[in-house]
């Protein structure tokens, strides 16, 4: 991990709060927020969440798309049983009007992201997070 990286987990560990998450279903193929929207439909789940993922043991992070059920529990329908190996913190919530417009969600907060970052951390990072 570059010294970018390093500040921008920094950043998301200080900004927003660790969650626990159960494992849902396993698909491991990176449309997290598409297996999150399939899931929230046929469950009639009113949200969705998106959250940072961080693994230390392999050193990598990522935005990522969970369930909510009507608990409130959070399931992660893509990572399956390998969600235990990660840290989930949350970002925010998408609601069930938004779910058809989930991959400009996605596509927006990457931007947003990069925005909150000064520009010569921007000039190390790979932009996605």
């Amino acid at each position: 991990m570059n010294i970018a990286d390093k500040i921008v987990e920094n950043f998301v560990k200080a900004t927003y709060d660790k969650i626990e998450v159960k494992s849902g279903n396993c698909r491991l193929n990176q449309k997290c927020h598409l297996n999150s929207v399939h899931e929230a439909l046929n469950n009639n789940e009113d949200k969705l969440a998106m959250v940072y993922c961080y693994s230390e043991k392999h050193d990598e992070y990522f935005v990522h798309f969970i369930n909510v059920n009507s608990d409130g529990k959070f399931i992660d329908n893509t990572l399956g049983r390998w969600s235990e190996k990660y840290e989930y913190y949350f970002i925010r919530y998408v609601n069930k009007s938004d779910y058809f417009d989930i991959s400009d969600i996605f596509r927006a907060y990457n931007k947003e992201m990069l925005k909150k970052l000064p520009f010569y951390i921007r000039w190390f990072h790979n932009g996605n997070f």
